[in-house]
């Protein structure tokens, strides 16, 4: 039994191969280690290993050319409408690939822009109604450098407080994982401050260990174990 799939990702439980979001789980195991210089990894699962997991899968088996990724490893080449990619399949793929150094990213962004703001990873040529949210639109033009869009960052920052305001996790996490990312940027720098002051006076929450606790029913899926110990 193990949280960790065949391809060193991690699930939402114990035992949950192909998890749908596995590489968001993943991702945000990979930003609580990094916090914890040298530590041993809950299944020997190390800072070093986990992102030689996130390069393989990136590079071998999500990216199907163009621009176009699977959500997940074990999904088949032809791709059908269960397995239209999620819009936080898409940050998470976004920032693994910015922490690994790929270009994947500017691949993703580019077939955004090409099918009219929109994707859709099935029927790329016909993308329908696909928009993305307009903060994560943002998002992905700020991972992949672009400055022009950095007047609107007040939009992105306005959508992040309010998600860390209200009562429930949706949207907490993959801010968390967003700037986190981007750390070397002053502007998200000073955002993911903010975010902590927000959580910290959410009577819900507290702390991102609380998110995370919340988020996670098992006290002992990886990311609960790390951000024990980081948020002690």
């Amino acid at each position: 039994m193990s949280y960790f799939d065949s391809w060193g990702l991690l699930g939402s439980r114990d035992n949950d191969s192909n998890s749908f979001n596995s590489i968001l789980y993943t991702v945000q195991y990979y930003l609580l280690i990094r916090q914890l210089p040298g530590h041993a990894g809950v299944e020997g699962m190390t800072e070093q290993k986990v992102l030689a997991n996130l390069h393989k899968v990136l590079s071998e088996d999500l990216d199907m050319g163009h621009g176009i990724v699977k959500n997940i490893p074990s999904e088949p080449d032809v791709l059908t409408e269960t397995n239209l990619i999620s819009h936080d399949n898409i940050t998470a793929i976004c920032c693994a690939d910015k922490l690994i150094s790929g270009i994947l990213r500017d691949e993703i962004l580019e077939q955004f822009v090409k099918q009219g703001l929109r994707y859709n990873n099935v029927t790329p040529e016909s993308p329908g109604s696909r928009f993305l949210l307009p903060q994560d639109a943002l998002f992905l033009t700020y991972v992949n450098g672009k400055v022009l869009s950095y007047p609107l960052f007040p939009i992105y920052a306005i959508a992040a407080v309010i998600s860390c305001l209200n009562s429930s996790t949706s949207g907490k996490l993959l801010y968390y994982i967003s700037c986190l990312t981007m750390s070397s940027n002053k502007l998200f720098r000073i955002l993911f401050d903010v975010l902590t002051l927000v959580i910290r006076l959410n009577p819900r929450f507290g702390s991102w260990k609380d998110v995370f606790d919340v988020y996670y029913i098992d006290p002992n899926h990886p990311n609960n174990v790390l951000s024990r110990e980081l948020y002690k």
